[in-house]
């Protein structure tokens, strides 16, 4: 019985740790480093964006950036950067990274 109980809570716990990874933005590759020109940042020449959002790194530290503000990742710092890529500026709302939110895959 005892090892029955056991089982059955390992099992509740796996369940409830399977739940909090599916929220997670998966990223991949390596962080973009965004270089700054003034008030605007400029991504690389061969900077091609194939997601909605943008992995980059900014004064030393990754970020996630979208060009549309992310009610779900409201409890991390925000900043919002101009950015010129390829001749068109935007401006993005990067997140600070962060383990619980993002997961990254090479």
């Amino acid at each position: 019985m005892k090892t029955l109980v056991l089982k059955v809570s390992f099992l509740c716990l796996m369940m409830l740790s399977f739940s909090s990874f599916a929220d997670k933005v998966m990223l991949t590759g390596q962080p973009v480093v965004l270089e700054q020109k003034g008030d605007m940042y400029v991504v690389p020449a061969t900077y091609k964006s194939t997601t909605d959002y943008n992995y980059v790194t900014i004064g030393g530290k990754n970020r996630v950036c979208y060009l549309e503000k992310q009610p779900a990742l409201a409890s991390l710092d925000v900043m919002t950067v101009n950015v010129d890529v390829a001749g068109n500026t935007a401006a993005w709302n990067c997140y600070e990274y962060s383990a619980d939110y993002f997961d990254v895959a090479p």
